[in-house]
């Protein structure tokens, strides 16, 4: 009966070695999934107001309407900067036959970004707590629409 004695703590030793392990993974599976359905729907978000904007719809409501498919808080949203975290760009381009921005045949390009916070902590300790999305969906335009309110450079994203 000895040896019994010996061995009472030791199913406690073992889960404190193993459940940090076992919770780490958990939250990467956690955090991995919130990340791919904001991606989804973000991406499903620029596809939808890029064909807004491609029915000649005003440039408020393209952004209105990408705000309103990605399920996502907007506050403070700016237009086309490179250094913000939270955009929804909307562009006019020229269209692949030459065709000037905003005439019939050009195309539109709207590209979303937001900077999403893991739900853990666990990024936050190894230094990186945030992931950059980013979207970009073009649609040609089907009418014209006169003078576009910003001109991009080319159709890729």
């Amino acid at each position: 009966m000895s040896w019994r004695r010996r061995e009472r703590g030791q199913g406690l030793v073992e889960f404190a070695v193993i459940f940090p392990i076992f919770a780490v993974l958990l939250f990467a599976v956690i955090d991995g999934g919130l990340l791919f359905g904001r991606y989804n729907d973000m991406n499903n978000a620029a596809k939808e107001a890029a064909r807004l904007a491609a029915v000649g719809a005003p440039r408020a409501d393209i952004v209105s309407r990408a705000e309103q498919q990605s399920q996502l808080s907007w506050s403070g949203v700016t237009s086309c900067s490179s250094t913000s975290t939270r955009d929804i760009c909307v562009e006019w381009v020229p269209g692949p036959n030459g065709e000037t921005p905003g005439q019939s045949g050009s195309s539109v390009r709207v590209n979303i970004r937001y900077r999403d916070q893991f739900l853990t902590p666990l990024p936050n300790w190894a230094g990186g707590g945030n992931w950059d999305i980013k979207v970009c969906a073009v649609q040609r335009l089907e009418q014209s629409i006169g003078s576009p309110a910003v001109v991009g450079q080319g159709t890729s994203c």
